[in-house]
């Protein structure tokens, strides 16, 4: 079976056979943003719905989406684009899942630490959307809707755009999986910065690497937007915890947090450089382009 016949069956990117690589990979990663940015702003819609009506706005919304990634052919099998972005079962038993998702949101929370501290922290009162999410969510519906669209159905969204459509895309273009981890990664947290501050940039570029090899070892696009998930949920409930839990004093929250976060970087980083000393061949540059479809 020749390259050609092995890239359409895999779902290949769309172009003549002149197109330069760079403009393949400029247009779908134009399109996954463009994704991302329709589907968000479509899911966020329940900010204008009473909570019950917004939870299930949201999940139409997440629905629609799915059953356009997940719809098989008439023969029964995935489609194209379901085996392109890796929309299948997990290759890794539940606990590496568990252990990874773990790992990885306690050594960010490490990471944001240090963020908030070299930049300071950051204010959300003069946001719109923050108003709005504070607004939103003083009932328990409405807390519960949020928590559904950001949790669940965002990452779904982001995970297939970006994980399973650009990232793949440049697996498929350059052989390198390494390289379409930290491109995409890049993509990811210039679409998530949350500040003018570059080391706001930090925080969601690792969690883009961390979903991106994720999906590689796992070969599968579920273990991402389950990281991712847990993550959104997370960082959302913190952001919301200021109006149940007085804040610490900067005196004290200093000086006791650096080596706890110290800590759960170390615990976090230890759990990752197993894995990548473990698996690290499947992140070596592919002889050809057609073995990122494996």
């Amino acid at each position: 079976m020749d390259a050609q016949t092995t890239r359409t069956r895999s779902g290949s990117l769309k172009g003549g056979p002149g197109m330069p690589s760079w403009l393949r990979i400029a247009g779908v990663a134009v399109g996954a943003v463009a994704i991302v940015l329709v589907f968000n702003l479509a899911v966020f819609l329940l900010f204008a719905m009473p909570p019950l009506a917004g939870m299930a706005w949201v999940a139409a919304v997440g629905g629609v989406f799915l059953w356009w990634h997940a719809r098989r052919r008439p023969d029964g099998r995935p489609s194209a684009l379901a085996r392109r972005i890796r929309l299948r079962r997990p290759r890794v038993p539940a606990w590496w899942i568990a252990g990874t998702v773990g790992a990885t949101v306690v050594g960010m929370l490490g990471v944001a630490r240090f963020v908030e501290l070299a930049a300071g922290p950051l204010d959300l009162t003069d946001s719109p959307f923050y108003r709005d999410i504070l607004a939103y969510t003083e009932t328990l519906p409405g807390w519960l809707a949020f928590a559904f669209a950001a949790a669940v159905v965002v990452p779904i969204i982001e995970e297939f755009a970006f994980r399973g459509r650009l990232q793949r895309a440049m697996e498929w273009e350059w052989g390198n999986p390494a390289v379409a981890v930290v491109a995409t990664a890049a993509v990811f947290a210039l679409v998530h910065v949350g500040g003018p501050h570059p080391f706001l940039l930090v925080v969601p570029f690792l969690v883009g690497i961390a979903c991106g090899v994720v999906v590689i070892l796992s070969r599968s696009i579920w273990p991402a937007v389950i990281l991712h998930g847990v993550w959104n949920g997370l960082m959302s409930s913190l952001a919301l915890a200021d109006r149940w839990v007085d804040e610490v004093p900067a005196e004290t929250g200093t000086g006791l947090l650096i080596p706890v976060a110290a800590l759960m970087v170390l615990v976090g980083g230890a759990w990752w450089a197993y894995l990548i000393r473990r698996w690290r061949s499947e992140l070596a540059p592919k002889g050809g382009a057609s073995s990122a479809f494996e």
